[in-house]
């Protein structure tokens, strides 16, 4: 059976689905999860990497927010920014990619981050 056309029972989703009131609502909790995950993994001494999306970005600002109330060492984490690109120009020309991107067989683009 494909998983679109499984039946969503509460409580028995095949991926944990947390339903939120708004998008703001979803913000704040994209960027707790982001905390507190980094949190639990300094706590472990182990590193913290995630592929992010490059948009929408307003829950970057709510992480910003959370760092600044408690502070957090950033010095373990490791972002790998998510965006689609088009691989073909609109003349139908295949597009060029500059250097620092790696480019997936999906036409995705990974840019690899690190605050020192």
């Amino acid at each position: 059976m494909d998983i679109y056309e499984r039946e969503i029972v509460p409580g028995a989703a095949p991926v944990p689905v947390e339903i939120v009131e708004t998008d703001i609502d979803l913000y704040y909790h994209i960027a707790l999860a982001l905390y507190l995950e980094i949190e639990k993994n300094n706590a472990a001494g182990k590193n913290s990497v995630f592929i992010l999306p490059v948009g929408p970005v307003y829950q970057y600002r709510r992480f910003v927010w959370l760092c600044r109330l408690r502070p957090l060492d950033l010095s373990r984490v490791y972002c790998f920014l998510r965006m689609s690109i088009s691989m073909i120009r609109a003349d139908g020309s295949p597009g060029i990619i500059p250097s620092p991107f790696v480019v997936s067989s999906s036409g995705s683009c990974s840019i690899l981050c690190r605050r020192r």
